[in-house]
């Protein structure tokens, strides 16, 4: 069994990494990581930020060799129901537009709710950053959380009829401002750029307690996530069969 997962930035799958002897290599012209947990052959490759990033390298690694995808990475609440640290696996993934929602399969959700993830209604993927907790009331009605990447990664691994899921982890509650505008310190291929933000940090140095917080809250969620997909996948090997009821393989 072949599981890809997603995340964005490096320092989300750092836990994993550290918990787990992740060996680097290259698949075509994409670099990825690879380990196996029981039967399972984990494949994870870092997008970028953003949607057009997450796009280009999941059609470009999850390729017919793969069984399941799950795109991964942090969240920020907007729900209030959803606190720091939750785990979360969406059943859908939808746009502000109000486009047609993408579904998780519905086995791997019942899995990942079997292994301690909080399932959900929606994940809202956002173009930009959502930055304020007005733009998160705004948001609230739309979906449980917002990220910016799984609607591309799930649509990649749908359109090869590979089941998928989104599972996220919360880094930001629903009713607490992101301490920086980081739509201005993402570079156009969706990391991070010191330079970039140690202008904002040197224009706005009163935000620094604020980006510390928020570090440490997304490394307490990194490292909930890791542990839980660390667990999801062992049971995925152990437990998955594409040709069983939904019914099997939640019970395992």
């Amino acid at each position: 069994m072949k599981v890809f997962v997603t995340f964005a930035m490096d320092f989300e799958f750092t836990p994993w990494r550290n918990l787990r002897p992740f060996q680097q290599t290259s698949l075509g012209q994409r670099i990825v990581h690879t380990a196996t947990v029981e039967s399972a052959e984990i494949c994870v490759a870092v997008t970028g930020v953003g949607s057009r990033n997450a796009e280009r390298v999941s059609r470009a690694v999850c390729d017919g060799s793969t069984d399941i995808c799950i795109s991964s990475g942090l969240a920020g609440a907007l729900s209030p129901r959803n606190v720091v640290g939750d785990v979360l696996a969406a059943d859908r993934i939808v746009l502000a537009d109000g486009s047609a929602p993408l579904r998780s399969d519905a086995r791997l959700l019942d899995l990942a709710a079997n292994c301690g993830a909080k399932r959900v209604g929606a994940f809202l993927t956002s173009e930009t950053p959502v930055a304020t907790l007005a733009e998160k009331r705004r948001l609230v009605a739309l979906a449980d959380a917002v990220e910016m990447e799984s609607r591309s990664v799930i649509a990649a691994a749908q359109g090869r009829g590979i089941p998928a899921v989104a599972i996220r982890a919360v880094s930001d509650a629903a009713d607490e401002d992101l301490p920086l505008d980081f739509a201005r310190v993402v570079g156009p291929t969706g990391h991070v750029s010191i330079p970039k933000l140690l202008v904002q940090l040197v224009a706005k140095p009163h935000r620094i307690p604020g980006l510390i917080r928020l570090g440490r809250s997304s490394r307490r969620a990194a490292i909930r996530l890791a542990e839980f997909l660390d667990a999801y996948v062992a049971a995925l090997a152990t437990r998955w069969n594409a040709a069983a009821p939904l019914t099997e393989v939640a019970a395992g």
